[in-house]
């Protein structure tokens, strides 16, 4: 009964904003979508595939980055512990996985992840990602992978996306991003909230149930400038949001309630070019203000507090010349800087790191073989570890029409973050870094009807952090090996009927803790999907399994879910309805006693005005 008045609420909500006047949304096609920064002769490009399109976000109902990378079945899109989502790639979590929003690497400075739910989806224009190594040219860390997110140009005719959605949880949704010409200046702005209540914990006895309770409210802009070869970008970011940390140990029900949390961020960028040599410069920063209550359970009395204060700055610059059409140099340099204050009641914790990257490259393309190698130094500077080495090496050849072969072999590394270094209980000055050698071997075959890919790959990772609960504290592990296997199928993806199968093997062994060392690593992920698309009907019904996993000393049993989108575009909007989880089901996802959600429904309403 309760959640069918929340439909009502919904459906009158959005047919109210459905009286929106907006020019077709159903097809981008009338619209260059040029990616800022992304000349067709730059030498530096990363090996990542493209994976979504604007478009296909709007296919498939999805709402923010976190949705987005969730429909990528070899990405493990689940909740951090401190609220909010991050993405795994291949078993790399937290800081190894890195995230690039149009080249700008995006991690707050004390925890060194990203809550991929502040992306909004009306900003995005593609998603590209990467289970190999980030390239050492691509400055400091990445050693698990990486996320390419490029956004919308600031460029263009003036114009404005418009998303309300509400769902069952309940949750409510809305973004708005406009661009236009501001004095001169291209300036595109978003602005983006929401507002979820997911039960997290039932009620058990005298205690009382505990939802997440969680809202988050954030607003983008980006201003541009060009003058002929020379671009110059700015990008402004604020981020507020408060929210409710479930348990993290089975059978424990302490809870953390961070009553806010606010997040500042700021890049700028300037590429320019003399003759056949580029220049491309990148500067960021960020700082993080937190404060957080202990409970011993939902509805007991505070028993601490945290205050947490943190900063980072960094930069990059990447300098490339062309010798001929086919081979060019390239040369890069980066540096990185961030320290934290964490503030517990009469115990105040600070901490900072340093690094700085510098790295050779060179690159050869003639149209049958794409060769990238690069090679570079990382060197500590505020923790006392010694220098490593990094390097990477890819290869793809065109061998017919349709079919491609790759070969990938790389070396990356990164420094803990902040908070695995100096966090009070569970932080660990004495860490070491966490280093990545890597090798894959995949091969490809693309037509208009069909679309298979294949990969293999191992991974030897010395020195991976891990929570240890015989220490109470992060420790490195020993040499931990990956080694897993990739398959992709697309067929008739732009038909009246289609479909998708993926199936996703990994293995890891590590010389001390053995066999699935791991916590939310399954070794067995299928994913099948039929899609249809009947003039301005998108309809998409897939099914994902993901067999046992751990959590802690928590087993976590095999998954079987399935979820259903439609969307209807109509002149001037699209409605979208998905069911997430359509049986129902409602196993446990983490250890605390912490379960699915069940069966959510979800209505959107996309606008496009120009």
């Amino acid at each position: 009964m309760q959640q069918k008045r929340y439909l009502q609420a919904v459906l009158v909500a959005l047919s109210c904003a459905a009286t929106s006047s907006a020019d077709e949304v159903s097809a981008e096609e009338d619209e260059i979508v040029e990616i800022w920064a992304e000349r067709e002769d730059k030498p530096f490009d990363r090996d990542t595939s493209l994976r979504l399109t604007n478009q296909d976000l709007l296919d498939r109902g999805i709402t923010d980055l976190a949705d987005a990378l969730n429909n990528i079945p070899e990405l493990r899109v689940r909740v951090m512990g401190r609220g909010g989502k991050q993405v795994n790639i291949r078993g790399a979590r937290k800081g190894s996985v890195k995230v690039l929003i149009d080249g700008i690497p995006i991690a707050d400075p004390y925890y060194g992840t990203t809550d991929i739910t502040a992306i909004p989806v009306t900003d995005i224009a593609e998603i590209r990602v990467s289970g190999a190594p980030a390239s050492p040219i691509d400055g400091l860390g990445g050693p698990g992978g990486i996320v390419e997110v490029h956004t919308f140009d600031a460029y263009g005719n003036s114009a404005a996306r418009v998303r309300v959605a509400a769902g069952s949880l309940p949750e409510y949704r809305f973004s708005g991003t406009a661009r236009g010409d501001v004095a001169g200046i291209a300036t595109r702005l978003n602005f983006h909230a929401a507002r979820q209540n997911r039960l997290l914990l039932q009620e058990d006895g005298a205690i009382p149930s505990l939802r997440q309770n969680q809202w988050t409210a954030g607003a983008r802009g980006r201003f541009e400038k060009r003058f002929g070869n020379r671009r110059l970008g700015l990008d402004l970011s604020l981020l507020n949001k408060s929210y409710v940390v479930p348990p993290g140990a089975d059978g424990i029900r302490a809870i953390t309630s961070v009553d806010k949390e606010s997040q500042e961020s700021i890049a700028a960028t300037l590429s320019d070019r003399w003759g056949k040599m580029n220049v491309d410069v990148f500067l960021h920063g960020a700082h993080l203000t937190k404060h957080s209550r202990f409970l011993p359970a939902p509805g007991g009395v505070e028993t601490g507090f945290e205050n947490l204060r943190g900063l980072s700055l960094g930069g990059r610059m990447v300098v490339s010349r062309y010798l001929n059409n086919q081979l060019a140099l390239l040369g890069s340099v980066a540096a990185d800087y961030a320290q934290a204050e964490s503030k517990r009641a009469q115990i105040t914790e600070t901490g900072n790191t340093q690094a700085t990257n510098a790295a050779l490259g060179i690159t050869f393309n003639n149209g049958s073989w794409d060769i990238r190698l690069a090679g570079g130094i990382t060197v500590p500077i505020s923790v006392g570890d010694s220098p490593w080495l990094e390097y990477k090496f890819s290869t793809t050849w065109k061998v017919a029409k349709y079919t491609k072969l790759n070969v990938v072999a790389a070396r990356k590394g990164r420094l803990p973050t902040i908070r695995e270094f100096f966090q009070d209980g569970t932080g660990n000055k004495e860490l070491n870094p966490e280093v990545a050698d890597y090798a894959s071997l995949g091969g490809s075959y693309q037509s208009e009807s069909l679309d298979i890919t294949a990969e293999g790959f191992a991974k030897r990772t010395t020195g991976l952090l891990r929570f240890s609960s015989s220490e109470g504290r992060l420790v490195n592990l020993g040499r931990t090996d990956f080694i897993g296997a990739d398959f992709r199928a697309i067929a008739f993806a732009n038909h009246l009927i289609g479909g998708e199968a993926t199936y996703n093997y990994i293995f890891v062994t590590d010389e001390i803790q053995g066999d699935d060392p791991l916590d939310f690593l399954p070794k067995h992920r299928f994913e099948v999907a039929a899609t249809s698309k009947v003039k301005s009907w998108r309809l998409r019904l897939r099914a994902r399994y993901l067999s046992e996993q751990i959590d802690a000393a928590t087993t976590i049993p095999s998954q079987l879910t399935t979820h259903f989108t439609a969307i209807k575009n109509f002149k001037d909007v699209a409605f979208t309805l998905r069911v997430d989880n359509v049986f129902d089901r409602r196993p446990l996802i983490r250890s605390g006693g912490v379960f699915d959600s069940g069966r959510t429904i979800f209505l959107a309403l996309s606008a496009r005005l120009d």
